[in-house]
């Protein structure tokens, strides 16, 4: 199927984007109502990840391969408006309330998932946690 090594790495480097962005979305418009259980489920798909995530940093910082997977990586960047517009729907808030909290969201989730360390995914979690608390009382 594939004719070079460098067709198979970078297939699987945008396998790896595509798993990650489906299981992480998934759980995020599956537990949006129970924001708390949304953050514990973040949590456990890091664990579940960090494998998968670290090889995507190894792919992304190589010489060999860091600029060939850019775009598949700026096309994932390019979908965060739609995720955000559709997470802010269910809130029933702007974009523009319920982005820094997505963001926030997608850096805990990336550097627990690199880092596999808990200390540097409570904080942001749980701000973001907060922040979206707040914005889904607001609908109430």
């Amino acid at each position: 199927y594939f004719s070079t090594k460098e067709e198979i790495v970078l297939a699987c480097a945008e396998e790896a984007i595509s798993r990650i962005e489906k299981a992480a979305f998934a759980i995020v418009f599956e537990d949006i109502s129970d924001i708390k259980s949304m953050a514990d489920h973040l949590g456990e798909l890091a664990d579940k990840m960090s494998p998968t995530m670290r090889f995507l940093v190894s792919v992304c910082v190589s010489q060999e391969y860091g600029n060939k997977v850019k775009p598949y990586l700026v096309q994932l960047a390019g979908r965060y408006p739609y995720y955000t517009k559709k997470i802010a729907e269910i809130l029933g808030c702007t974009a523009a309330e319920v982005e820094p909290y997505v963001h926030l969201s997608i850096l805990a989730l990336n550097n627990y998932m690199i880092f596999n360390e808990r200390a540097l995914f409570l904080p942001q979690i749980e701000a973001a946690k907060k922040g979206l608390m707040q914005l889904a009382k607001r609908k109430r």
